[in-house]
């Protein structure tokens, strides 16, 4: 069972952090380490602004790497109809910008770009 969730926060153990992604989905049954966090999300999805994205690019990004759950890590730009796309593999992280044309799969779900952008820009 799979599960949309904004409104938890997201707890980094290896990080002893707490983030608040703008949304992920949990691919089963949810951890709670702390009150209101979470800590085993399959897709991690941020949107990412001018004054966000070195910090979603690079440290929020590693510690996402660090939960063993993450298979999933989307980039959505505020300013150009692009998503940066993690995916974990067995031989680590691969990355792709999928661009406004693109469709991708997370799992069995194919995602457009455009759609995601529809109405915005």
């Amino acid at each position: 069972m799979q599960s949309l969730r904004s409104e938890l926060e997201r707890y980094i153990a290896s990080a002893n952090k707490i983030v608040h992604p703008d949304a992920t989905v949990i691919g089963g049954p949810e951890n709670y380490p702390k009150p209101d966090c979470i800590d085993n999300p399959t897709i991690v999805v941020e949107v990412t602004s001018p004054s966000t994205k070195d910090y979603d690019y690079g440290t929020k990004r590693a510690h996402y790497f660090s939960l063993p759950s993450v298979q999933h890590y989307l980039l959505v730009s505020q300013t150009e109809k692009t998503v940066g796309h993690y995916e974990r593999s067995g031989a680590g992280w691969t990355y792709i910008d999928r661009q406004s044309d693109a469709t991708f799969l997370l799992g069995n779900v194919e995602i457009a770009v455009g759609d995601i952008y529809a109405g915005i820009l």
